[in-house]
């Protein structure tokens, strides 16, 4: 298989996910305090994309391509199911980077 770029590996994902609400229903004074936090900003993308549910783990990605991710299995420790919870909390070979 060869590699796609990011955009042909969006169309393909795009016209497969889930419709989701555009946004938390938070308070403005939330939203201010999210994009306030002293937190590093690769770290608060991904909690961006988990808020929104488009964390891109592979129990999603599984669901949305299963050719091209044959199993939900945690790429890092390989021995749990890579759902949000694991991806963001419990996976205790990413919890050192986190």
């Amino acid at each position: 298989m060869s590699k796609l770029s990011s955009q042909q590996f969006r169309r393909i994902l795009s016209a497969r996910l889930p419709v989701f609400s555009p946004r938390p229903v938070w308070p403005h004074s939330r939203w201010v305090s999210f994009w306030a936090s002293p937190i590093h900003h690769s770290s608060r993308s991904i909690w961006y994309c988990s808020l929104h549910g488009k964390l891109s783990c592979r129990f999603f990605l599984h669901q949305i391509a299963p050719a091209m991710f044959p199993d939900s299995i945690c790429p890092i420790c390989l021995a749990s199911e890579d759902h949000p919870s694991h991806f963001l909390f419990l996976c205790l070979n990413k919890f050192s980077v986190w």
